[in-house]
């Protein structure tokens, strides 16, 4: 509601889930890089970069990666490194995106109810300050404007 009436926008999305606002969801990439749970993300590319079969089970089994397989439905046979990069690579894409896609379409309606989706779709970079977070470094003068 605040940005209909021309106040601040939420500013709390990461630069991918903005970019999944204003385009298909289903058609944005999502990388391993994506993923910003740092101990998940580690597993994911050593199962990436696994040279074999024995070494993919040994991460998979030696980490946390087992369950979030199991949660993306991601758990199933695989036979070359190539198939063990597609499950990585589709797990990553179930964490970012995947777990947070029922919130994400009520937030697009609610959008859209407002009038607010259409002018987003086209044009995105004007939106882009209003949605997403842009971190400041912390200075001597923006600590002293505070005051």
């Amino acid at each position: 509601m605040s940005l209909v009436h021309g106040g601040a926008g939420p500013q709390c999305f990461a630069h991918n889930m903005f970019e999944a606002l204003h385009r298909v969801p289903d058609k944005f990439a999502i990388t391993i890089e994506d993923v910003y749970e740092r101990e998940l993300q580690s597993s994911l590319e050593k199962l990436s970069n696994s040279v074999s079969k024995e070494e993919a089970v040994q991460v998979m089994n030696g980490s946390t990666l087992e369950g979030v397989l199991d949660l993306a439905g991601m758990l199933q046979p695989f036979q070359t490194t190539d198939d063990m990069r597609k499950i990585a690579e589709m797990t990553a894409k179930y964490f970012v995106l995947g777990r947070a896609r029922p919130a994400l379409e009520s937030f697009l309606n609610g959008l859209s109810t407002l009038g607010v989706f259409d002018a987003l779709t086209q044009n995105p970079d004007v939106f882009r300050p209003a949605f997403c977070y842009y971190p400041e470094k912390l200075t001597a003068e923006s600590t002293e404007n505070l005051f």
